[in-house]
């Protein structure tokens, strides 16, 4: 039965027990009858996210439309510059996707469900799945698993950016054309405050028009959401707030509650007077009826002082009080257990005006844009307008009747220069708030609008971050995006020298924030050379780690002279340290385990924008890069003993397994760092009994009896310790899929269990024929599924098949069928070399390019002729993410007649007619003519979204494999 756009308001209110805002019940209608408008222009507190439900009903209500003619995509993208909002945004989609997935009686929610479904064509899939992208996630592809199941990915700009562009921060780059499809095709990006990031607004904008010429594939759609869009919005695209909205009773309660805020020069104030005076002022605040205050600043470390400050003040008042500290740089998990903690107080599970205990809640730029906190009293330091007009947004955020107050402080050291994050807005917005005398202005939404308009009068003069006269943040446009920056953005195996640099696209030139993932590992011992095998066994993940300006990080490896403009918004750039020079410190760039970049590094050059970083516990950080809560002091202490003790302690700020946890990997890590030398005696005593073994492993991991315990045990490569991977994912809490394995990762060949490569070759082409139905792709379905059959004849190398088995060539061809998948699992990375070499297999080798060379040859005898001769050998020689241009360079000289020899599909090919083989990574081999010949007619990302297809299939098909071994 069809979903209705009229039963709008029944869904809303069926999954959040609340009726909808009139302005959502218009937004679906025109949504599903016309399209989205250009631009959503809502004032804060107006529940902006809900635009997600919009589009999932929607999608819904258009799952029967032919692809190209929906309004909505199948993936939902919800970007916006704060992390803060991120984590909002998922937790909105989460809650929706699990009220769908749950929805078990007829209804409204339950048709929805099932039209996301029909979607999909998986009933096992969840109708709806949701997933953040915020960096540091290297082999989380959850939201990349599938190409046909619908999806909320809630992410930054930086995320969002560098895989529409070809150059996604932390994705291989194998991986790399995938996310670039699924993030340009069927897909709809909502970029929120995108005043926020101009930048990105005009090169979406681009995108969006080169999109509009690759009319084969599935349309990308985008929408800003900001009272101040890019890209001159006609007034008929801008969607507003109307006269039912205004009178609504909830909207007008918002719109109407007053926000005086007092505005204070503190004058000659010193840095360290400064920062106690914003403390003595926040606690002044305080009354009985305001007990929740906010207190926000420009910069980091004042954020950090301005805490530090508030506590000491406290206690000396004897007045106890929680003081948090809110930051952008802060690991997901830490950040996730501070939110919780805040929801109660301050955040939307607030229960009434007066609180049992005073809450101070310091921050930077990272609450200013659609937090939902809501202080009963705010203390900020000046700022551009249109900052200050988003932190206003946080004081008394649903229209209480609390007395709200509160003060922007400046002082005239703040007034003389050009701010390194504001520029001259800083100075211009003060002197136009202080015009005529004014000693304090209401920016209650209402309130403030008279002198709102004013400025919207004078758009040129106070609007265009560009001008002088400005009174909003710079916001520099981006660099122009021309077709021949995306001929080379495309190319990523290898990348072209040079290679543009994306963030010149999402940031624009003379913006600096770019970012790192940092976590913080207490195993990694004395001996960098081991580093990277030691990670390889628990690889990094999104929860323990810390995103961090790559200035930041390069500066606390050098420290510089200058001081570093540290905030949570993008700065000017500027020069940090010699990047030629060597730091003391040494850390280790994590890239894959199967990429040779990863590895120990001292150079400053080495970081790049997206790198995931891996910092020993012993060297400290934490403090100087972010924030973790109840972290020990990183001084390292000098003498012995107290070292000893305080690493046992500073152990803690490793939070490896606990990040596998939320991943629902179970990780154990036997290591004296960890204080479980009990357990290393016992795992290592051979006269102790398998019983109890496994009861001490189970108190370990606290778990109960009857859970399977099956397990892989590697050994640290300097003896230190063992490491125990168990087989068995933790359930589910959400219903929705565990993350998956980047395909070019060695260990997507070994799931536990042989499996032949004509079953593997069933399984790829079984997914690819379930999806194909609901993709809408007929013209090239024949080639997609002989593509499927023929991907994998390259396996047939006696070599890769020895390689497989663990074995030599001559122990190899003993066998009477052809392995897809080995038996081998979870080899180190120096088993993997030595069961390569003893192979025999050449470096370079790729049996996807021998595959394309065997479907050359004996083509007449493969495929039929009117399949796309161009499209499906490219399909075969891009499945793992090569051949865009060129293949690896695989130098394969003085092998013998029997390893060289090929026996597949009833084909024979002899090692003569082997050796007279072009090599597929000459130039005239046809493998680049042949992709750029097919980037010409499909496109940038057309081509990417039919490489993705196949690959996806070969993906589904490898996890389902390993899966089932794990299930057993």
């Amino acid at each position: 039965m069809s979903v209705e756009v009229a039963e709008f308001d029944s869904f809303f209110q069926a999954i959040y027990g609340y009726a909808p805002f009139p302005w959502q019940s218009r937004l679906s209608k025109r949504v599903h009858d016309a399209g989205w408008p250009g631009c959503i222009d809502l004032p804060t507190a107006s529940g902006k996210t809900s635009a997600i439900d919009v589009a999932v009903f929607v999608l819904a209500c258009q799952a029967a439309r032919p692809t190209n003619e929906r309004t909505v995509g199948r993936r939902i993208f919800f970007a916006v510059n704060r992390r803060v909002i991120v984590d909002e945004a998922h937790d909105r989609a989460l809650k929706l996707a699990k009220k769908l997935l749950e929805a078990k009686e007829s209804g409204i929610v339950k048709r929805v469900a099932d039209a996301l479904r029909e979607l999909n064509g998986d009933r096992d899939a969840p109708p709806l799945d949701v997933a953040e992208l915020r960096g540091g996630i290297y082999r989380d592809r959850r939201w990349a698993r599938g190409i046909t199941q619908p999806i909320v990915v809630a992410t930054t700009a930086d995320q969002l950016g560098s895989r529409l562009l070809f150059r996604g921060y932390g994705v291989s780059r194998g991986m790399q054309p995938i996310h670039a499809a699924l993030t340009a095709c069927d897909s709809l990006l909502l970029l929120d405050e995108a005043h926020v990031t101009r930048a990105f607004a005009q090169t979406l904008q681009a995108l969006s028009q080169y999109r509009r010429l690759e009319k084969a594939t599935p349309p990308m759609h985008f929408v800003q959401m900001t009272a101040t869009p890019t890209g001159g919005i006609p007034p008929d695209q801008r969607f507003t707030l109307d006269e039912a909205d205004r009178a609504h009773p909830q909207l007008f309660k918002r719109q109407n509650a007053s926000k005086p805020a007092e505005l204070v020069n503190l004058g000659r104030t010193k840095a360290g007077q400064f920062v106690d005076t914003f403390a003595d002022r926040a606690i002044n605040s305080l009354s009985d009826a305001r007990k929740a205050i906010g207190v926000i600043v420009n910069r980091v470390q004042t954020a950090r002082d301005v805490r530090a400050a508030i506590r000491e003040q406290l206690a000396s008042k004897n007045i106890d009080a929680d003081v948090h500290l809110v930051i952008g740089r802060m690991r997901p998990i830490d950040r996730d257990k501070l939110t919780n903690e805040l929801r109660a107080i301050v955040g939307p599970d607030r229960q009434s005006d007066a609180l049992p205990r005073p809450c101070f809640v310091v921050a930077t730029q990272c609450l200013e844009v659609g937090a939902d906190y809501d202080f009963d009293a705010l203390i900020t330091e000046c700022a551009s307008i249109d900052a200050l007009r988003q932190r206003f947004g946080r004081l008394n955020r649903k229209g209480r009747s609390v007395e709200a107050r509160a003060e922007i402080l400046t002082t005239e050291a703040a007034m003389k220069e050009d701010d390194p994050v504001y520029g001259v807005a800083l100075r211009n917005t003060w002197e136009w708030l202080t015009a005529d005398g004014r000693k304090s202005v209401d920016f209650g939404i209402l309130a403030f609008e008279p002198l709102w308009k004013t400025i919207e009068a004078e758009v040129e003069r106070y609007l265009d971050p560009r001008k002088p006269t400005s009174l909003f943040a710079p916001a520099p446009d981006a660099a122009v995006l021309l077709p021949a920056h995306l001929d080379a953005l495309c190319q990523t195996a290898p990348y072209p020298i040079p290679s543009p640099d994306v963030s010149y696209f999402i940031h624009g030139p003379q913006r600096d924030e770019t970012e790192v993932q940092v976590c913080w590992r207490a195993d990694l011992g004395t001996d960098p050379s081991y580093w990277k095998e030691i990670v390889s066994m628990v690889p990094p993940s999104s929860p323990e780690c810390m995103p961090v300006p790559i200035r930041a990080l390069r500066n606390w490896m050098q420290p510089s002279s200058a001081p570093l403009a540290d905030a949570d918004v993008a700065v000017r750039a500027e020069e940090v340290g010699s990047l030629t020079e060597n730091s003391p410190t040494q850390l280790l760039i994590w890239r894959g385990a199967a990429d040779d970049r990863t590895g120990p590094t001292q150079k400053l050059s080495d970081i790049r924008p997206g790198d995931t970083v891996v910092i020993p516990v012993s060297v400290g950080g934490w403090e100087a890069l972010g924030h973790i809560p109840g972290a020990p002091d990183e001084q390292l202490p000098g003498d012995p003993a107290q070292r000893a003790a305080w690493e046992r302690i500073a152990a803690s700020i490793d939070m490896a397994e606990e990040a596998a946890a939320i991943m629902r990997r179970r990780v154990l890590r036997v290591h004296t760092a960890f204080g479980r030398e009990p357990l290393l005696k016992l795992l290592a005593d051979e006269s102790i009994s398998t019983r109890d073994r496994s009861d001490a492993i189970r108190a370990s991991l606290s778990l109960h009896e009857g859970i399977s315990l099956r397990r892989d045990e590697l050994l640290y490569p300097d003896g230190s310790g063992v490491v125990l991977r168990f087989k068995q994912l933790i359930p589910s809490v959400d219903g929705l899929a565990p993350p998956g394995i980047e395909d070019d990762d060695d260990s997507l060949l070994d799931i536990g269990t042989p499996i032949s490569l004509a079953a593997h070759t069933a399984d790829v082409l079984d997914f690819i024929n379930k999806s194909l139905p609901y993709l809408q792709q007929n013209s090239i379905d024949a080639c997609q599924r002989r593509a499927a059959e023929l991907h994998d004849l390259g396996k047939a190398d006696l070599r890769f098949q020895a390689m497989l088995l663990g074995s030599t060539p001559e122990e190899a061809i003993l066998r009477r069928s052809l392995l897809g998948k080995s038996g081998k699992q979870n080899l180190s990375i120096v088993e993997r070399r030595r069961q390569r070499e003893r192979s025999r297999l050449p470096d370079g080798f790729r049996h996807e390019m021998l595959s394309m060379q065997i479907i050359e040859h004996c083509w007449g005898d493969l495929v039929d002729p009117s399949i796309d001769a161009d499209l499906l050998l490219h399909l075969v020689a891009a499945h793992h993410g090569h051949g865009r241009p060129f293949a690896p360079v695989a130098m394969d000289c003085g092998q013998t007649e029997e390893t060289l020899a090929i026996a597949v599909e009833g084909l024979s090919i002899s090692a003569k007619a082997r050796r007279q083989l072009t090599p597929s990574h000459r130039l005239d081999s046809g493998v680049a003519d042949r992709f750029w010949r097919l980037t010409r007619h499909h496109g940038w990302w057309g081509l990417a979204y039919l490489e993705s297809i196949l690959r996806l299939a070969d993906q589904q098909a490898s996890e389902a494999e390993q899966n089932e071994e794990k299930s057993r």
